[in-house]
């Protein structure tokens, strides 16, 4: 096996020779929209970040006034929907270089580039939910981070993941076979 294929299956290549510098991608609306994504991406892990460093310094609880009793509960909350915007935003921003970088990127999965972060945020927030007794109160303010960060940056999967379970313990393919039938 030669050294470029070693490189191509870890992906540190894009299949492409040295010195073919040139874009895949000639049309300049084409490099407009790619700019506007990668600013948009941008700004979501620089929002995260001062949003996760306000929560910590204390900001936002004093300049929402939340009560004492509550902020705990804002803090850990806050830091884990946070961190679950930053996972997302990270995972999207690796999948839209990538995909760039090997020619598969194209218009047409915009809004799943665009939602994926929000996505990974009420993903987040839910386990925070799940989790609140265990991680949101009794863990360090780090376990709040972590559970919001990999809920953030697997929520793509895991969504998946539940989908499937849902069609298992639901049996909706049972039910969508049984409507097409009743159909024709």
């Amino acid at each position: 096996m030669e050294i470029r294929d070693i490189e191509i299956m870890s992906g540190k290549t894009d299949e492409r020779c040295q010195g073919d510098w040139k874009s895949r991608y000639m049309e300049k609306k084409v490099h407009i929209i790619q700019i506007i994504e990668a600013i948009y991406l941008l700004l979501i892990v620089i929002v995260s970040f001062v949003t996760i460093f306000l929560n910590y310094t204390g900001v936002l609880e004093d300049w929402l006034k939340i009560a004492d009793v509550n902020r705990l509960y804002f803090s850990r909350m806050l830091t884990c929907v946070t961190c679950g915007l930053l996972g997302g935003g990270i995972f999207d921003m690796k999948w839209f270089y990538k995909s760039i970088a090997h020619g598969f990127w194209n218009l047409d999965r915009i809004y799943w580039r665009i939602f994926t972060p929000i996505i990974s945020m009420a993903f987040a927030f839910c386990m925070a939910c799940i989790f609140s007794d265990n991680i949101i109160i009794h863990g360090d303010g780090f376990s709040a981070s972590t559970l919001g960060f990999l809920a953030g940056y697997f929520s793509d999967e895991a969504v998946g993941k539940m989908a499937e379970v849902a069609k298992v313990v639901f049996n909706t393919n049972k039910k969508s076979s049984e409507n097409v039938k009743e159909n024709k």
